[in-house]
């Protein structure tokens, strides 16, 4: 796979870049360990270790801090290639380390009294998949841009994407119930390995320009659109659109303790998500270069906020399942666009380290968002009702959501954005 340069895809170009980057987008889904297969039986294990709230929030944020550094990935990515490959050799690696040391924790578990073992050896995988995905984004970028296909390859991975959390949902919620966490780790091992497959068949990347000159250029296009006021005005968006206190503990704690799910219906619920999440994808690859620009912002930041709203009428599993569906659809299609609008910014020459960036600023609101909220959540919980605290957290995320809409007048003006 390499880059090509005309203004307009042929179908055959368009749809081998998609099966690639699906392929890779649905193996992710199903080994990340913050929020594929393995997040809900790892969390049901720290319950069942009699943890809080806060504890897991706690846990599950500094185990996603892999993904708040992922500019570090994309500076190695851009400036320091292995060998002469500028992209498919860290692709190899990195799912690589995944695979080994997933299935490698499946036939060591730690037991109760050894939770920070458990979280090393989670935070080795977690590292693997986040470098990974760096190297995908920047593939899209430099394979999309050209081409004006950001908008579909991003529908495509998200797509794949959800498809897996179909299936960790359901299964996620099976291995919940019968705590049979090395089952689980041991499907992701086995997923992981499959992008290093793909990686080692299909994916052919440019040579890198390893010359004084080249290395000098792209760091200048590094640091003058990092300097840009257009870009802190894209970063600011990015991180209050994703900060969100109601964060998947939470609400994993209000659907089961309040709403009276049991574990394997919340996997459903999960699984629901995803289902509507991924028809939200075949929406956005429809239209996505049909609908101005300043619609598109719009709705992103609605999407957001009644996306999250939605969780004030959960009454008991039925709700549930239904509020999953609008959930899903509404914050996919929000998602999509802001990401999408990330992509058109990005320029190509350092794909990797800038798109990984702008990211990392949307997964540090995430990490961020998900400490606080657990720690809110206890605080509210002791002076009222934990129902009663669950709201508050879903109130607070649609308001901090609807805070982007100021950010919107200046997104519109940024000329990658304006020139789709």
């Amino acid at each position: 796979m390499t880059p090509e340069t005309s203004s307009a895809a042929n179908p055959q170009t368009a749809f081998h870049l998609a099966t690639v980057f699906a392929l890779i987008y649905f193996v992710q889904g199903i080994a990340e360990p913050t929020e594929g297969l393995i997040a809900q039986p790892v969390r049901s294990l720290l319950t069942d270790w009699n943890w809080s709230a806060s504890q897991i929030s706690h846990f599950m944020a500094m185990l996603a801090l892999p993904w708040a550094i992922k500019p570090l990935y994309g500076l190695l990515i851009d400036f320091v290639p292995l060998g002469r490959s500028r992209r498919r050799r860290y692709l190899l690696l990195s799912t690589g380390v995944a695979s080994v040391s997933l299935i490698g924790l499946s036939v060591a578990m730690p037991e109760s009294h050894a939770a920070s073992r458990l979280f090393c050896l989670l935070l080795i995988p977690t590292i693997g998949v986040a470098f990974s995905d760096v190297v995908a984004d920047a593939l899209m970028v430099e394979h999309g841009q050209p081409l004006n296909l950001t908008g579909r390859l991003q529908s495509v991975q998200w797509a794949a994407m959800y498809s897996a959390a179909v299936l960790s949902g359901w299964l996620g919620g099976r291995l919940s119930h019968t705590g049979n966490q090395a089952l689980g780790l041991q499907i992701c091992g086995a997923a992981a390995a499959v992008s290093c497959v793909v990686a080692a068949i299909w994916i052919r990347d440019s040579q890198p320009d390893l010359t004084a000159v080249g290395f000098r250029s792209r760091m200048t296009v590094l640091l003058a659109t990092a300097a840009d006021r257009r870009f802190l005005t894209v970063s600011a968006f990015l991180f209050l659109w994703n900060f969100n206190p109601y964060s998947s503990v939470i609400q994993e704690f209000h659907l089961i303790r309040q709403a009276g799910l049991t574990r394997e219906q919340y996997g459903q619920t999960i699984s629901l998500y995803a289902l509507a999440s991924i028809g939200a994808c075949l929406v956005y690859g429809s239209i996505c270069r049909a609908i101005p620009t300043r619609w598109m912002i719009h709705l992103a930041i609605a999407g957001g906020a009644i996306s999250t709203l939605s969780y004030l009428s959960v009454s008991g599993p039925r709700s549930a399942m239904a509020v999953s569906v609008i959930s899903g659809s509404f914050y996919m299609l929000g998602n999509l666009i802001q990401l999408d609008l990330a992509a058109r910014i990005c320029p190509s020459a350092v794909a990797a380290s800038f798109f990984a960036l702008l990211m990392s600023v949307a997964n540090i609101a995430l990490i961020l968002s998900t400490s606080v909220g657990g720690h809110l959540y206890e605080n509210l919980s002791t002076v009222g009702t934990a129902a009663a605290a669950c709201r508050s957290l879903i109130w607070l995320g649609a308001v901090i959501t609807a805070s982007c809409w100021p950010l919107a007048p200046l997104l519109r003006d940024h000329p990658a954005i304006r020139e789709r």
